[in-house]
């Protein structure tokens, strides 16, 4: 994050190239159905893919995203946001909590 903060303020890049990062959450990339608690933990019920990392990437790159600079993006399904795991701290995940 560092390192956006200071080419975003430098200015060196203005007009060159948009300055941004994203922080991924679990992304399974082996193509596997994972369910039970480590998926419905997740508040949009599921583990990441790929393609939800690629359809940003893609939106940076294109000129829909010209007035984004100096963004770290995070693509964790709501993760970051709850900030707990099933099995950590003695809680588990049970439908209706």
């Amino acid at each position: 994050m560092e390192y956006i903060d200071i080419y975003t303020r430098d200015g060196s890049l203005a007009g060159k190239a948009r300055v941004n990062s994203i922080s991924p959450g679990w992304i399974d990339i082996t193509g596997s159905d994972i369910t039970g608690p480590d998926a419905i933990q997740q508040p949009v019920g599921r583990v990441g893919k790929p393609e939800d990392i690629v359809e940003m990437v893609m939106f940076l790159c294109s000129d829909k995203a010209g007035f984004t600079i100096g963004e770290n993006i995070c693509i964790d399904g709501g993760m970051t946001k709850l900030m707990i795991y099933h099995g950590e701290h003695g809680w588990n995940y049970s439908k209706g909590e």
